[in-house]
């Protein structure tokens, strides 16, 4: 599988993206509820743990190669995904060992994504490995 930085960028940003995007529809709608922000902070979380799910099951079924090209692609997707969690050290304070604990989240995530992406998306060989086959 040919490398495609284009691609890579845009598949970082799905899954980041929906991360976001599930963290701030809790955030908003929370403000205007009678929670606890323990029960917010609950649900950002939970959002958040869904919507990476979600993200990475996407990613994987957009990249339709086979087992070992998929999740060597996804783990680069991971590495991004947590690298780019940074941002919440750097500007919200959060602590440097929960970012670093996040890692094995984003992983285990990414890896659950691209096994359902397997069970719900056909992977599509590329045509050199076919030919060697016959």
């Amino acid at each position: 599988m040919q490398f495609n930085a284009k691609r890579y960028i845009i598949d970082v940003l799905i899954v980041i993206g929906l991360s976001a995007l599930g963290g701030f529809f809790i955030g908003f709608f929370g403000a205007f509820t009678s929670m606890s922000d323990e029960q917010k902070m609950m649900l950002i979380a939970l959002s958040n743990i869904i919507s990476l799910l979600a993200g990475f099951w996407i990613v994987g079924c957009i990249n339709k190669t086979g087992e070992a090209s998929r999740f060597k692609y996804l783990a680069y997707v991971m590495l991004a995904v947590w690298l780019f969690g940074l941002i919440n050290v750097a500007l919200f304070g959060f602590p440097f060992s929960q970012w670093v604990a996040s890692g094995i989240v984003v992983a285990v995530l990414g890896f659950l994504g691209g096994g359902l992406s397997f069970l719900t998306c056909k992977a599509i060989e590329n045509k050199k490995e076919e030919n060697i086959e016959q």
